[in-house]
């Protein structure tokens, strides 16, 4: 799609290990962020347990968890763009890979 994908997971009670098993259900590399790890297209990026994440300059730049939880916090920032369901999501992905070709 041209396009990282990056999942930003809001479970904080047990670490979920995504890294691991989306490989199995896609063709796309998939990588746990790690500090100054470039944006590269058609790859899906999944944040760490406890981590906020920040984007500078074309890098993940990972700090420790804020105190404001998540999502709530990022509905509350008006920094998102679209707040949807996971089918919803897919959907939106979509729609924005086929806008873009």
């Amino acid at each position: 799609m041209g396009m990282a994908i990056v999942i930003v997971n809001h479970i904080t009670i047990v670490p979920i290990r995504l890294h691991e098993v989306l490989p199995r259900d896609t063709t796309m590399p998939v990588e746990l962020i790690t500090e100054s790890l470039r944006i590269q297209p058609n790859r899906v990026f999944i944040i760490p347990s406890n981590r906020d994440l920040h984007v500078e300059a074309g890098e993940f730049q990972l700090k420790p968890r804020g105190s404001p939880d998540m999502p709530e916090s990022a509905v509350g920032s008006s920094c998102l763009d679209f707040v949807l369901s996971p089918q919803d999501i897919a959907r939106e992905i979509v729609r924005i890979a086929s806008a873009e070709a």
